[in-house]
């Protein structure tokens, strides 16, 4: 009992100084984040102490001749305004100039990659054009038409082509800089992951779960080489997405899509 006794009062008196040295640390961390001006403390010190001689000459005036007191007094003056004007004006020039030069340096990479953009929707156009037997969609439709238990699987891509020429035409129209990068880019997304998901994943989703089923072995086979070139471009996106959250420091598109399953 005494032993258990002890060791108690021995663990609470540990938890007691943990928790001070915590509560201490958390102290001291935030004394540490408090904002310090090391350039304005120094400067209004010496505005102060030209303020002080400044009311001192005014208040012995009738010592000194009236040309050199008013070139005292204006000399003064002229240095107290130009102080007090570098502490208010001269901080939110440096921060203005820090961001156009940021903004130079992001517009200029921004340039570099629409050509990396660019050939990624010249390719994903082949993937909305209906006309266009080489792709995924056009296979499930295929197959749709050949087998009636797989009707109606997969929705028409119309509305999904409308919205991609709308943002064909809006991308022709965009100067190539950042802003305009981030604006294509997530829009692009957003069709992106309509055509992946209602057109592709889910569909697929849906002729898997009918097992009893059978696919032609025609089908099996357009859709095995379309899925490698659909997956190649979904890769192609994720790399150039990769490439642009970490050039900019920022989450400019997302980094995953999920890719469609094997027949």
């Amino acid at each position: 009992m005494d032993e258990t006794a002890t060791d108690l009062e021995n663990s609470s008196g540990y938890k007691h100084r943990s928790n001070w040295k915590n509560s201490r640390m958390n102290y001291d961390q935030l004394s540490n984040n408090k904002p310090k001006d090391k350039k304005i403390g120094p400067i209004a010190t010496i505005i102060g102490s030209l303020s002080g001689i400044l009311i001192t000459i005014i208040a012995t005036h009738a010592y000194y001749p009236p040309s050199i007191f008013l070139c005292m007094v204006t000399g003064l003056l002229l240095v107290i305004f130009l102080l007090i004007a570098f502490i208010f004006l001269v901080p939110p020039i440096r921060k203005f100039v820090k961001k156009r030069r940021i903004a130079k340096k992001h517009n200029a990479l921004a340039k570099r990659y629409f050509g990396d953009f660019e050939e990624l929707i010249n390719r994903f156009a082949q993937f909305v054009e209906p006309r266009h037997c080489d792709n995924i969609s056009y296979v499930l439709n295929d197959l749709q038409t050949k087998k009636p238990e797989f009707q109606d699987i997969s929705p028409s891509v119309d509305q999904v082509r409308d919205i991609f020429l709308i943002f064909e035409k809006e991308a022709a129209k965009r100067d190539k800089n950042k802003d305009s990068l981030v604006f294509l880019v997530r829009w692009f997304e957003y069709i992106l992951n309509l055509y992946n998901k209602q057109l592709i994943c889910e569909p697929v989703k849906r002729i898997r779960a009918k097992v009893r089923a059978e696919i032609p072995e025609e089908i099996k086979e357009a859709y095995k080489q379309n899925r490698f070139v659909y997956d190649r471009f979904i890769c192609d996106y994720v790399d150039l997405a990769r490439k642009m959250n970490k050039t900019f420091g920022e989450r400019i598109t997302r980094e995953y899509f999920e890719t469609p399953q094997e027949l």
